[in-house]
């Protein structure tokens, strides 16, 4: 999927294929592991919470299935540590990528673009309402640190870290990967720390002086709007309004064709052989 987003993305124009990334053109790697770093540290003070939790009877699920374990989960998390952050950056670079930049560059406000990519994210999980309403939120929160921090870093190390987190667990058997229904308290804790996730992310870009824009705002043109011409010397009339024409006319250069007009003489000093 990687490769095929990136011909996409110069099909639509002659763009540096690096900017699907981020604002600079490339992956900020400094930055992409602070926010992997910062994500590992929330999500496993999530996960530890919600396990505790369950030990005392609050939000406690299913025990999970036979059926569910992998037959060789050595295997099976040696695959998910090699190939889960390639499914993640490809998911984010489709639709907090390109989907976002197509739509921002069709319309303006930056609503559009973080909020109509949430669809067809959604529907690509096979989930009942509540499970579609928490990923809607997480496509939210990833698009919304996309913008906010002007590159994919942050919403491809939360992707990252969720997803792997959760495909560990379930090859030890502490969560069911083949689940498709959850209820509305799962989602609340979700949402809550979602945005507590989202927060923490922008307040560290904040403070790593991450770049938002590909350089700075130009400085806008503030000529008057009522002058069709250039005021080159001040006007000989003192009351002469600054929209009109100049009082003084420069002597024009006669046209090929017209013969040039000639000025009148000068007075001649008198001669004292006249008298």
């Amino acid at each position: 999927m990687i490769p095929a987003v990136f011909f996409a993305y110069l099909l639509i124009g002659p763009k540096p294929v690096g900017q699907l990334i981020s604002v600079t053109g490339k992956l900020r790697w400094r930055w992409f592991g602070l926010a992997l770093a910062a994500s590992a540290v929330l999500f496993a003070l999530y996960f530890g919470v919600n396990f505790g939790l369950g030990a005392v009877g609050i939000g406690a699920s299913e025990p999970v299935p036979a059926s569910s374990l992998p037959t060789d989960p050595l295997f099976y998390a040696l695959l998910v540590i090699l190939l889960t952050p390639f499914q993640c950056a490809a998911e984010e670079l489709v639709f907090r990528g390109a989907f976002m930049q197509v739509i921002g560059s069709w319309l303006k406000h930056p609503l559009f673009a973080i909020l109509l990519p949430v669809p067809l994210f959604t529907i690509g999980h096979l989930y009942d309402i509540w499970g579609l309403l928490d990923v809607a939120a997480f496509a939210i929160a990833a698009g919304y640190l996309t913008w906010r921090t002007g590159g994919l870093e942050a919403a491809m190390a939360m992707h990252i870290i969720n997803n792997t987190f959760l495909f560990l667990l379930g090859a030890v058997g502490l969560v069911d990967l083949n689940a498709t229904e959850s209820n509305p308290v799962s989602l609340v804790f979700s949402v809550c720390f979602m945005a507590l996730l989202t927060f923490m992310l922008v307040k560290l870009a904040d403070r790593q002086g991450i770049a938002r824009t590909a350089g700075p705002i130009p400085v806008a043109d503030r000529r008057p709007l009522l002058q069709p011409w250039q005021m080159n010397q001040p006007p000989l009339r003192p009351n002469q309004p600054y929209w009109a024409p100049p009082a003084y006319q420069p002597e024009q250069q006669p046209h090929a064709g017209n013969p040039p007009v000639d000025s009148p003489p000068a007075p001649r000093a008198p001669d004292p052989s006249d008298r």
